[in-house]
């Protein structure tokens, strides 16, 4: 609870008091952690004091502003717009011995009083006019605490920044102290207390640590006073000290011997033994609510923790201990300096190392910066204990926050033409193949060639960093003067463009070889070369020429040249690019082509064009008139010169017949609008008669009429075929009506309905749509009325509240089966970055289904895509120990497919390796394993695997299976070199297998 004992905890703590807890132990079964409260080992996330009281103070006003506001009346309104040092007006009402009440004309109702302290030496008198200062306002008991001091209702005076002031307590409250600065008649408030946790039982305990740095409490040591004390105990780094008042002080390890006398590696809190009795001198200390270490430049502060120094050259009283700052300190320290330093912390998750010079000066070593060997990289704590004296080397001085930066391998500086150790902080596999023996966070040693706008440029080459090279298979080229035309040299291509291919032959030379030396087929764009030429391929060029002016060095990858295969392989079929003879041939023929197709279009052009007479029949019935034409097509007018052939056709080829409804039928009507065909016939007599009348040059012409027959006809076709259209949404609820009549099991139909209403905002709709849904759909529908589950609990999710969503959750779960209505609300949460409904839906799910497969692969999805890998390595072990035996080779594969696809294709690389090394025949976790690696990993990676495949102890169809997925793969992202290196394989396989059958 505190780092004070405490005999009892309800006189330390109160009920509702607010504090900061540290968790120190968590119990997932019991559903139970513990806290510490002790200050010693919190850290405010508050900040500093000022901080903590400016954002009490602004609470203080929020409430306030909060009580105003519930009880508006005048009293609360003038009492809530009162400050502290405000001025008020007052009249004395009555003076007793404990103090003297006030009226006020501004706060009528409300109690103004000062107390016996705040009206020492004056003379009140009833009725008497007095102006005093605010020093407290209650607005709960309508209470104003006032003083009538002199030196309080004096003139006020400017407050100079810098300047220090006495400060004398007038009134102390629950939180906060009002304070008067010396003799200014100005008043502040400060913090009673110094930390939320703060253990104190009297207002005196409080006010202890706010006193002026003049003052010196009962328990506090002076900077200078010599002391004696008896160790309590040793620690590495520190020794504890109980001095004779009973108090507690500590020594820094860099404070026990003389600098000349320590030794490097040795220990020098290790001479001093528990129990005995040393002579100290207080050179700090330790404040209080934080425990965090003040300045030396103090020398008149009072301590609660001193800090301490057993040094034999500070020990005398004749010998002042200057007052130096931690930024003076720094100020000594220049880089190259090597100073001693002492072992003080190693963060493992920085895996860095913290040094101390003395009590107020640190220093951080990186770990480039602690071994001299990528061995010991493993391990770097091992190398060095606390508290054991080192040498280091400066490195930086930081200012802010003020620390060294050291170094223990003897070097601070980097300097051209030298090797030290680098760490890989990204590795691109895109960008080559040749980056496939690093990996992030190796560490490797590298040689600097130069400094380039605040980044150094590395070289790897062994030539570089070894003294006795082997022989150099690529020699570096420094420079133009080492290239000869001609010359054979390996590179690696930078890009591909319309200029050509440009390869790096080194890291300031890049040459160019143009499309038409790239490779002997004809190419019509770059883009056929730039998606076999990757960036960092490495290819083998030659040097054609060497510009030194301009700096231009022209290759060549041309098979000739080089000797090696075509850039493109064989299978792109291109057609050869054509030199010499054969191109004059080529053009010559293609001459003769172009010239005999436009003989025959002329031809064409002459000939006469045939068109097609269209021919009309009218039948008519021998009874009566039913007022129905009929009309039918014998042949296809076509006007088109284009189509000839279709005026040949027969009138049973030209399609159906169709009928002409000339009665006004209308398919959007309903049947009472109808009107018979004689009457319709009356209608149009007497409105063409009526027209005739007012205006014969009106009548439309039979082209107009056939006109408007066929777009009324295109119009019926249209209509017909959006009825009949399975895929087209209804517009209105009336549709939906009767859809859903003629097809009320149908989920999709219900879906439909209910988003209609949703894009209308009408949630209510679309919940009694769901609602309906439920009840309509047949009981056998199983998967119809889960899928309308589904829908309505995105609906709950997206616009309902937790408790609709829980209740539709329960009422799913009744009513179907319970694993897919788990698993669809988990993918709900997770689908709405809902990530900790998801996970504990999750953890229900595994408890209760633990026997299904798919819940634990749902999980492990789960949980890689919200990047907890580890995570997801634990629950692969619960889902093997809870799942069938039988079940294990699939659940280690899907979660290995998972970590590819979610998570580090690393991992996945290895369970998959470990499964397949125990069942070497399973052909299908191998087709899987080829499938992922060419998705996610390198070409390298790809070629490995399959060679691994091709040598398994299986059948030969199997073989054959992937011999042929091996040339397909090479075809498609290989060379015609590597095609023909599967090719091979394949032909000394066959040998084999005829070998092994003819013994």
């Amino acid at each position: 609870m505190s780092d004070k004992f405490i005999s009892d905890a309800t006189s330390a703590f109160q009920l509702g008091q607010t504090v900061f807890a540290k968790v120190t132990n968590l119990d997932e079964e019991k559903r139970r952690f513990l806290v510490t409260l002790k200050i010693s080992e919190i850290i405010s996330p508050e900040g500093n004091s000022q901080t903590r009281l400016i954002n009490g103070l602004q609470e203080r006003k929020a409430v306030k502003e909060m009580l105003s506001l519930r009880d508006a009346t005048e009293l609360t309104q003038n009492l809530a717009a009162l400050s502290v040092g405000e001025r008020l007006k007052l009249t004395v009402d009555s003076v007793k011995d404990d103090g003297a009440v006030f009226k006020s004309d501004r706060l009528t109702g409300a109690t103004v009083l000062a107390s016996k302290q705040h009206m020492m030496g004056v003379s009140l008198t009833v009725g008497q006019k007095v102006s005093a200062p605010v020093l407290h306002v209650d607005l709960l008991s309508t209470c104003v605490h006032v003083s009538v001091l002199p030196d309080l209702v004096g003139k006020k005076k400017t407050l100079n920044e810098g300047y220090r002031y006495i400060a004398t307590v007038q009134h102390v409250d629950s939180d906060f102290a009002v304070v008067s600065l010396g003799d200014t008649a100005q008043l502040t408030v400060i913090q009673t207390r110094n930390h939320l946790n703060e253990v104190v039982t009297h207002d005196s305990d409080r006010l202890e640590r706010t006193t002026s740095e003049g003052q010196v409490g009962s328990r506090g040591h002076r900077f200078g006073d010599i002391l004696q004390a008896t160790v309590r105990s040793v620690k590495p780094t520190s020794i504890q000290l109980t001095l004779e008042d009973g108090s507690k002080g500590s020594v820094h390890v860099s404070q026990v011997m003389e600098p000349d006398q320590v030794c490097v590696g040795s220990f020098p809190t290790s001479s001093v033994k528990v129990g005995s009795r040393v002579t100290a001198r207080v050179i700090g200390g330790w404040e209080a609510s934080s425990h965090r270490f003040l300045p030396f430049s103090h020398p008149r502060f009072t301590y609660t923790i001193p800090e301490l120094t057993l040094l034999p050259s500070k020990l005398d009283e004749n010998i002042d201990l200057p007052s130096v700052k931690v930024k003076e300190k720094l100020e000594l320290y220049k880089a190259g300096d090597e100073i001693t330093c002492f072992v003080s912390k190693f963060h493992a998750d920085r895996r860095s190392l913290e040094l101390t010079t003395d009590p107020c000066v640190t220093g951080t070593v990186e770990l480039l910066a602690i071994i001299t060997d990528p061995k010991d990289a493993g391990h770097p704590e091992k190398l060095y204990k606390l508290g054991q004296a080192v040498r280091a080397k400066v490195v930086e001085v930081s200012a802010k926050p003020p620390h060294l930066v050291l170094s223990l391998t003897g070097v601070h500086k980097l300097e051209e033409s030298s090797s030290t150790l680098g760490m890989v902080t990204a590795v691109h596999p895109q960008l080559g193949l040749q980056l496939k023996m690093f990996s992030k966070g190796q560490l490797v040693r590298c040689f600097l060639l130069c400094q380039e706008k605040g980044k150094w440029h590395l070289s790897l080459r062994p030539s570089r960093l070894n003294s006795n090279p082997k022989a150099v298979k690529d020699p570096e080229v420094k420079s133009l003067d080492e290239l000869e035309a001609g010359q054979l040299i390996r590179g690696f291509v930078k890009s591909v463009g319309e200029q050509g291919v440009f390869i790096r032959l080194s890291r300031t030379i890049t040459g160019r070889a143009q499309l038409q030396q790239a490779t002997h087929y004809f190419v019509s764009s770059h883009s056929v070369l730039a998606e076999h030429l990757l960036p960092n391929s490495l290819l083998s060029t030659k040097v054609l020429s060497i510009d030194k002016e301009k700096e231009f060095v022209e290759l060549s990858l041309l098979p000739a040249d080089t000797g090696k295969p075509d850039v493109l392989p064989e299978s792109l079929e291109l057609p050869l690019r054509l030199t010499g003879e054969q191109k004059q041939k080529y053009n010559l023929k293609q001459k003769r082509k172009r010239q005999l197709s436009e003989s025959g279009q002329q031809k064409g052009e002459e000939s006469p064009t045939k068109k097609k007479k269209k021919e009309k029949r009218r039948a008519k019935a021998d009874g009566e008139d039913s007022g129905v034409e009929v009309y039918f097509r014998e042949e296809e007018d076509e006007d088109e010169e284009e189509k000839p052939k279709r005026s040949k056709e027969t009138p049973a080829s030209s399609g159906p017949s169709r009928l002409q409804v000339t009665a006004g039928f209308s398919w959007d009507e309903g049947l009472s609008s109808l009107k018979p065909p004689s009457a319709a016939q009356d209608a149009e007599s007497s409105d063409a008669e009526d027209q005739d009348r007012s205006d014969k040059t009106q009548k439309k012409s039979r082209h107009e009429l056939e006109q408007e027959k066929k777009v009324a006809e295109k119009a019926l076709v249209q209509r017909e075929a959006e009825l009949m259209d399975p895929n087209l949404r209804p517009q209105d609820a009336s549709a939906f009506e009767r859809l859903i009549l003629a097809s009320p099991n149908s989920s999709l139909l219900w879906l439909q309905y209910m988003a209609h209403h949703l894009q209308a905002t009408q949630i209510e709709q679309a919940r009694s749509v769901a609602e309906r849904a439920l009840k309509t759909i047949s009981f056998r529908e199983e998967q119809e009325k889960l899928n309308v589950w589904v829908a309505l609990l995105n609906l709950e999710n997206m616009y309902g509240t937790e408790e609709s969503l829980k209740k539709v959750f329960e009422r799913a779960v009744q009513f179907c089966e319970p694993m897919p209505v788990y698993q669809q609300l988990a993918d709900i949460y997770s689908k709405s970055n809902k990530t900790k409904e998801a996970e504990s839906l999750y953890k229900t799910m595994v408890k209760r289904f633990r026997q299904n497969k798919a819940v634990w692969l749902s999980y492990g999805s789960f949980l890689l895509q919200q990047g907890h890998s580890d995570a997801a390595s634990a629950l692969l072990q619960r889902a093997l120990a809870s799942l069938p035996a039988k079940e294990s080779v699939d659940v280690i594969a899907k979660f290995a497919q998972l970590e590819f696809r979610y998570g580090n294709p690393e991992t996945g690389r290895s369970m998959f390796d470990k499964v397949l090394s125990s069942y070497p025949k399973r052909t299908d976790l191998w087709s899987i394993f080829i499938d992922l690696e060419i998705r996610h990993g390198s070409q390298e990676e790809v070629r490995a695997l399959f060679d691994r495949v091709i040598h398994l102890s299986i059948s030969a169809k199997k073989i054959k299976f992937f011999f042929k997925r091996y040339l397909e793969y090479e075809k498609k992202h290989g060379t015609a070199q590597s095609v023909q290196a599967v090719k091979d394989k394949a032909v000394e396989f066959v040998e084999a297998k005829g070998a092994e059958g003819s013994s």
